[in-house]
């Protein structure tokens, strides 16, 4: 019975390997959602716990109760634990966040390690708990996409179904954090993916919408920022909207402006960065409590509208001042929840200054915190469905559609091409991790290796006499040779046939023909990693594996090469 079941799942992870797999995948959709959604939760219930702990509320919010001495001291000292953490870890552990899930679903293949989860967890709680600038959505992702990753490794699941799963997983993370199903989805498609496939949209989606139903059950079935239903009450306001959209872009720019200029900053020792990154927000506190944290009780209040003009300018600069200065020094939280923040606030903002000028055509104040609110998400992370949809689910309010949109292509186009600014999940990636976002390469990580491996091959103990009449036989293009059962070097058929017509009174190994260097892969590799491999290797044909170290198949580098030139004609 235990052979049946173990032949039935192998038939299973080879099916994985095809594009017509979407059952399949459906079913790793709703695993992966699962359990990404509990490991969510669980973060987020220790952030709750530290902060209830640390003295600010149970929702780690509530800044603005403490005293000045306790702010400044609970953001400091947070900052320090985290450094302190760090620096006790070897820097492979360190990397956290959105970027480490990018970095690994293209270098590593989607093979996340769970030491840095655990690290993104320990580490998140406290940043998110002290009230550091950030957002949770980050170490959420991580997480989740490192729980689906760990399910599929677990499996020997084939490298493109990682992807998937990661995927997965980034999906059902933004749907627990938020109870935003949608934008999870695409959020993982836009940023995580960069592209659209059936095979891989179906499954995420099955992922967010288990998440988000895990998400309900436990009681998280309201928006999570109540604005009233507001419209665009003339199409006069759109010039209002546009400059909304232009003050959105410049914002996200100047936060990831802030960024890169705060690159070199990264060299100085991880105590002082974060101690000073700790300190400012503290003492910026202060005197604007409501900067500390994610701010969802802060941004309730904005779509109120019970905030002066004169505070939200300060709120606003305040803000985007901690958010570039947290996300510069590489504080392990995440940047969506500020972005949000930061939208609602430069909305509210414009909303009452077009109140104050137009007041009869003026629409909702909340109209124009929310789309501020979706359209400075969207371009920071060039993420603009995501942003839009993110706005939509967080306030329930499709009313705010249309002015949504042309919001996010005035302030993508000053972001992007005026000021040629960049996602904040790239402005400081290496060359090489920029050109992993080719989409050719995109498409030999999304390619199994058996869509241009060969079976045709035999095996040949070096030992063994040449004989004419017996190598005549041989229809496999290529040979093993191989000493004691294990693979020596490779030879072309052709190539022993014909030396052997010239000497037949010598062993294999005696031939003098041309030898290919190898490697070995398992049977899960992508064409991707085939490709890395053999070209680190100076190696000119992979052996695939199975389970048991059989050799069931070989890839020569050629084929590769044709492989992506068919995908290259084909456009």
């Amino acid at each position: 019975m235990r052979k049946i079941t173990r032949l039935r799942f192998r038939r299973f992870r080879d099916h994985l390997s095809s594009y017509d797999a979407i059952a399949a995948y459906s079913l790793l959709g709703l695993m992966s959602g699962t359990l990404s959604a509990f490991a969510v939760l669980g973060f987020f219930w220790g952030i709750q716990a530290l902060g209830s702990l640390l003295g600010s509320s149970a929702n780690a919010e509530g800044f603005e109760a403490l005293s000045i001495p306790h702010r400044v001291g609970l953001a400091t000292g947070g900052a320090l634990a985290i450094a302190f953490i760090l620096h006790a870890l070897k820097e492979p552990s360190r990397s956290t966040g959105i970027r480490h899930v990018i970095h690994h679903l293209n270098s590593h293949y989607g093979q996340l390690p769970l030491r840095n989860a655990l690290t993104q967890t320990i580490v998140g709680i406290i940043g998110l708990a002290s009230g550091q600038s950030g957002g949770r959505e980050g170490p959420g992702v991580h997480i989740g996409a490192t729980v689906s990753s760990a399910l599929g490794q677990r499996f020997r699941l084939p490298n493109n179904s990682l992807r998937i799963l990661v995927a997965c997983g980034t999906a059902a993370s933004i749907s627990a954090a938020f109870n935003t199903p949608l934008a999870g989805v695409i959020f993982a498609m836009e940023v995580i993916l960069a592209e659209y496939t059936v095979v891989g949209f179906i499954p995420v989606l099955v992922a967010a919408a288990t998440a988000s139903v895990i998400t309900q059950w436990f009681g998280n079935t309201e928006a999570i920022f109540a604005a009233p239903q507001a419209h665009l009450q003339s199409l006069a306001e759109l010039p209002l909207i546009v400059l909304l959209g232009i003050a959105c872009g410049a914002a996200a720019a100047c936060i990831t402006a802030s960024v890169k200029r705060l690159e070199p900053v990264l060299q100085w020792p991880i105590w002082l960065r974060f101690g000073l990154a700790g300190l400012t927000t503290g003492c910026i506190a202060a005197f604007i409590p409501e900067v500390m944290g994610m701010g969802t009780d802060t941004v309730a209040i904005l779509l109120s509208g019970q905030v002066t003009l004169i505070f939200l300018v300060l709120l606003a600069l305040a803000k985007i001042a901690t958010t570039s200065l947290t996300a510069g020094v590489g504080m392990p939280v995440g940047t969506i929840g500020p972005s949000l923040f930061i939208g609602a606030t430069i909305g509210a903002l414009v909303g009452d200054l077009g109140a104050l000028a137009i007041p009869e055509m003026s629409s909702e104040h909340s109209l124009y915190a929310v789309v501020g609110m979706a359209t400075t998400m969207g371009v920071m992370i060039n993420a603009p469905l995501a942003g839009i949809l993110a706005a939509v689910e967080l306030t329930r309010n499709l009313q705010t559609t249309m002015p949504a949109l042309i919001c996010m292509v005035a302030g993508t186009i000053v972001f992007t091409s005026v000021l040629r600014q960049r996602s904040i999940y790239q402005i400081l990636e290496t060359v090489d991790e920029s050109s992993q976002r080719n989409p050719l390469l995109r498409l030999l990580h999304s390619t199994h290796v058996s869509a241009c491996w060969s079976t045709q091959f035999t095996a040949l103990e070096a030992d063994q006499p040449a004989t004419q009449e017996e190598f005549a036989m041989i229809e496999a293009p290529w040979c093993i040779i191989t000493r004691h059962g294990e693979p020596s070097y490779i030879v072309k058929t052709q190539d022993l046939l014909q030396k052997v017509i010239e000497r037949e009174d010598l062993s294999v190994s005696d031939l003098d023909v041309r030898r290919f260097s190898y490697v070995t892969l398992d049977d899960t590799a992508s064409v991707k990693r085939v490709k890395d491999v053999l070209s680190n290797n100076n190696a000119e044909i992979a052996l695939i594996q199975d389970q048991t170290g059989q050799v069931i198949a070989g890839v020569w580098s050629n084929d590769i090469e044709k492989l992506i030139n068919r995908a290259a004609r084909n456009g």
